[in-house]
């Protein structure tokens, strides 16, 4: 799971490289929750829960021998 985060990441990156010499604030999109946010705001959004998302998995990777070892008790 990591690995697919990481390779989102990097083709997000790799668009924002692409169109760095545009302006992408001129393209809005809602959030169902949120509000209205530009492209740049997205991005934002998109990099704060892929931190929260890989903070979660690796929680959960070190708390599985835990719990697998209670599991075995």
């Amino acid at each position: 799971m990591l690995a697919e985060l990481r390779e989102v990441r990097e083709r997000t990156l790799a668009f924002l490289e692409e169109t760095k010499g545009r302006d992408l604030s001129v393209y809005c999109w809602p959030h169902p929750f949120l509000g209205t946010f530009t492209m740049y705001g997205w991005f934002q959004v998109v990099a704060s829960h892929q931190l929260r998302h890989e903070k979660q998995m690796r929680k959960i990777v070190a708390s599985l021998p835990k719990a697998i070892e209670t599991l075995q008790k």
